[in-house]
């Protein structure tokens, strides 16, 4: 029996935008739990009287922490709700920043963000596979790890300090911020929702992945590898593994983000995902701050 694809709804995209939020936002409470005075400014936003499809927020003071920042649920709402969402930006001095899905934008809508100095600047790829349309690793065949890797979960002490040096230095964060962001990352380790994974290539740490799984969804979060050790496959081997992972913690879905034209976009498409929306990128001009 051939299974029929699963649709890709305006529901569906609420149910992801959200999810995406919800884990930003987990990993933000978290540092908030662990760590007193709340170093990094965070805020959070939601539309009271919204529900599922409330406009949503989070921010930061380090100017530097740009995952902290953006709207969701913009799409929709009326313009005194897009106004209040942005106030709240400008109210905690943050930049603003935007996501705008296909959910039913309207020429009016794209008005009042232009009157509010907004513009758009980019896209970012949505990425998504239901499931139970990936074949799984029995009946296809799992791929070979590449020669000399092996992939852990991040538990111990040691193996958390090596997993947050994998999720800055690929980027080239100074030893010293790196260190300074150890405290306020750490906490994230107590989410149940949260999996850390750590690609070893001949022993040595060489790449660092991230699955958040909640509510039926899992999320390919956070991924990135040293560039001594790009261009092995790690990647590739990441994503296999956290779809097996998530497939056995009973997840619906499974989905992903990535620049539009990125290696990030490719490497998921070659385990099965394939674009689910773009959401359009909307800033604040620098006139409007």
């Amino acid at each position: 029996m051939t299974l029929q694809p699963t649709p890709l709804t305006r529901a569906l995209v609420r149910r992801f935008e959200n999810h995406m939020a919800d884990h930003f936002e987990a990993l933000m409470r978290a540092t908030l739990a662990g760590v007193p005075g709340n170093p990094e400014g965070y805020a959070f936003y939601r539309d009271p009287e919204g529900g599922e499809a409330a406009i949503r927020a989070t921010c930061s003071t380090n100017g530097h922490a740009g995952w902290t920042r953006c709207i969701y649920n913009l799409t929709q709402q009326p313009a005194d709700k897009v106004r209040a969402a942005i106030a709240f930006f400008r109210q905690h001095n943050c930049p603003v920043k935007a996501r705008i899905v296909p959910d039913g934008f309207s020429p009016a809508q794209a008005d009042v963000l232009t009157e509010l100095g907004l513009r758009h600047i980019g896209f970012h790829a949505v990425m998504w596979a239901p499931l139970a349309e990936l074949p799984s690793p029995s009946l296809a065949g799992a791929p070979a790890l590449p020669a000399g890797t092996e992939i852990r979960p991040a538990r111990t002490a040691e193996e958390v300090e090596a997993h947050i040096d994998l999720q800055l230095r690929p980027y080239k964060v100074p030893v010293a911020e790196v260190d300074s962001l150890r405290p306020l990352r750490r906490p994230w380790w107590a989410l149940p929702s949260l999996r850390f994974y750590t690609a070893y290539v001949d022993g040595a740490p060489a790449a660092q992945a991230i699955l958040y799984a909640a509510d039926g969804i899992g999320l390919l979060a956070s991924a990135s590898t040293l560039p001594e050790y790009r261009g092995r496959g790690l990647q590739t081997a990441l994503i296999r593994h956290r779809i097996a992972e998530a497939r056995a913690l009973g997840c619906e879905f499974i989905i992903g983000a990535a620049d539009f034209e990125s290696s990030s976009r490719t490497n998921q498409m070659a385990c099965g995902l394939h674009m689910a929306y773009t959401a359009a990128w909307w800033t604040e001009r620098a006139a409007g701050l």
